[in-house]
C-alpha cells in the first residue's frame, strides 16, 4: 500500500479492528475507497496495484481480528493471559531499543510475563508482581520444567494448559537488580503501546535504576551505624528478607498511589521513597524487632495478659510511663518480662496510633496521631533519637560525678 494512502487510511482508522469492520465484502470495499478516497481501480495499472493491496490488507485484518476475539475469549474463560502476539511484542521491543539502546535477552521480559502485565493494563488493574515472578526472556529459555494445570469448562470438557511461569528470589544484590530491570523494561514496553495512559507516562529505564540504588544503597542495604565516642560507622547489612519484602511494598504503594491519584508510577516510585512512614514500617521496625522475635516464647510473652488480643487492654506484664520523663537507668537491659527496655511501639495503651513522622524528620501535627516518643516505657513528648541522646549524656555526667 502506497505510504500517503497508508497515512489517509490510518487518519481515519486507529485499530484493526476498526478497518476490519470498514465493509462486509470486497466489492464494497472497492466501492468505498473510490468513493471516500478517489482510489478508481480502472483508471490505470498504479492504482489497480493499490486496491488490490488495500483489499489483502482489510481480509487479513479481518481474520485477524476474529482470531485475536477468540483467543481473548478462551483466555478469560481458562483465567490465564492473553498471549502477546508476535506483532505487538516486535513494535514494543523496535520502540524501547529506539529510544534506550539494544536490549539483552537477560533484561528483555519473557512473554507469560509480559502477557500477564497487558492484562492489567487493558483491564486497568495493574498490580505488583512478586519478584519471583518477574522473569526474562532468557529464564523462560533455560527453565527445565514447565508446569500444567487442568481446566473443566461449562460444557464439561477438560483443558490442560501450562501453568504461570515462575522463577526464584534474588539470593543478592546482583540478582535483585537484575530482577529489577526487567520489571522496568516490561513498565517501559508497556508505555511504547498504551501511550495514552497517565500512570504510563515517562516512563523510562532510569527511573527504575534511582529506585533500585535507594535500596542498594547507603539509605537501605548499605546503611551505617555512626558510632559513640568518635567511633567509625559500621554497617548495618539488614536481613536480606525484610529488604526484598520492603522493596515489594514499596513497587505496592507505587502503583496503588498512581491508579488512586492519576499520577506517573515513574512519580509516586520517587515519592514512597520518601515516605518515612513506609520506611519505617516495613524496614527499620521490623529490623528494630526481629531480635526480640527470634526469642523462644516472645509471641506466648507479648500477647498474653488481659486479652490484649481483642483489644481489651494493655498486657499485665509491660509497664508503661504516661510521660515522667525519668529514663536512663536500664541501658537496654531487659526487663522481668524479657523484653528489651528500649523496644519500640506503635499505639498507646488506650489503642491510638503513634505518629512516626514525629519519631523520624518531624511532624506539623496534622496527621491525628500520638506524637510521643516511641521508646517503650517512656510516652514523653519527644523523638526517639531525643530519649538516646539524654540516655547518653546522663551516662557521661554520671561517669564524670563519679571521677
Amino acid at each position: 500500500v502506497p505510504i500517503g494512502l497508508q497515512c489517509k487510511i490510518c487518519q481515519q482508522f486507529k485499530t484493526v479492528r476498526a478497518f476490519a469492520s470498514y465493509e462486509d465484502d470486497r466489492s464494497k470495499v472497492r466501492e468505498a475507497m473510490k468513493t471516500d478516497f478517489s482510489l478508481d481501480g480502472a483508471a490505470n495499472l498504479a492504482a489497480r496495484s493499490a486496491l488490490a493491496a488495500v483489499v489483502g490488507t482489510w481480509e487479513a485484518c479481518q481474520r485477524f481480528a476474529e482470531k485475536e476475539a477468540e483467543l481473548k475469549a478462551a483466555a478469560r474463560e481458562l483465567g490465564i493471559p492473553r498471549p502477546v502476539a508476535q506483532t505487538d511484542r516486535s513494535a514494543m521491543k523496535t520502540s524501547y531499543e529506539s529510544s534506550f539502546g539494544v536490549l539483552e535477552d537477560s533484561l528483555e521480559p519473557s512473554d507469560e510475563y509480559l502477557a500477564s502485565k497487558l492484562e492489567e493494563i487493558e483491564s486497568r488493574e495493574p498490580c505488583a508482581s512478586p519478584l519471583s515472578e518477574v522473569t526474562s526472556k532468557r529464564s523462560a529459555k533455560t527453565a527445565k520444567t514447565m508446569g500444567i494445570q487442568t481446566t473443566v469448562d461449562h460444557s464439561g470438557a477438560v483443558r490442560i494448559v501450562r501453568s504461570k511461569q515462575k522463577g526464584s528470589l534474588p539470593q543478592g544484590a546482583e540478582e535483585l537488580r537484575t530482577i529489577l530491570k526487567v520489571e522496568g523494561n516490561t513498565w517501559c514496553f508497556l508505555s511504547a503501546k498504551f501511550r495514552n495512559r497517565e500512570i504510563l507516562r515517562n516512563m523510562r529505564p532510569s527511573c527504575w535504576e534511582e529506585y533500585t540504588n535507594f535500596l542498594l544503597g547507603e539509605r537501605c542495604y548499605l546503611m551505617k551505624i555512626h558510632g559513640g565516642k568518635g567511633a567509625d560507622a559500621s554497617p548495618l547489612r539488614p536481613p536480606w528478607h525484610i529488604l526484598l519484602s520492603f522493596e515489594f511494598e514499596l513497587r505496592k504503594e507505587a502503583i496503588k498511589r498512581a491508579l488512586k491519584e492519576n499520577k506517573p508510577i515513574a512519580q509516586t516510585l520517587q515519592d514512597v521513597c520518601k515516605d518515612p512512614e513506609l520506611k519505617e514500617r516495613f524496614f527499620t521496625s521490623p529490623i528494630a524487632l526481629q531480635p526480640q522475635a527470634l526469642e523462644p516464647g516472645f509471641l506466648k510473652r507479648a500477647w498474653s495478659g488481659n486479652g490484649f488480643g481483642k483489644g481489651n487492654g494493655w498486657p499485665s506484664d509491660v509497664p508503661f510511663n504516661k510521660g515522667t520523663g525519668k529514663k536512663g537507668g536500664n541501658k537496654g537491659k531487659p526487663n522481668a518480662g524479657g523484653r528489651s527496655a528500649n523496644s519500640l511501639i506503635d499505639r498507646t495503651p488506650d489503642g491510638r496510633e503513634v505518629c512516626f513522622a514525629f519519631n523520624a524528620q518531624g511532624c506539623d501535627g496534622s496527621c491525628g496521631r500520638v506524637r510521643i516518643c516511641r521508646v517503650r516505657g517512656c510516652g514523653a513528648a519527644h523523638a526517639v533519637w531525643e530519649h538516646f541522646q539524654k540516655l547518653s549524656l546522663g551516662d557521661t555526667s554520671n561517669k564524670k560525678d563519679a571521677n
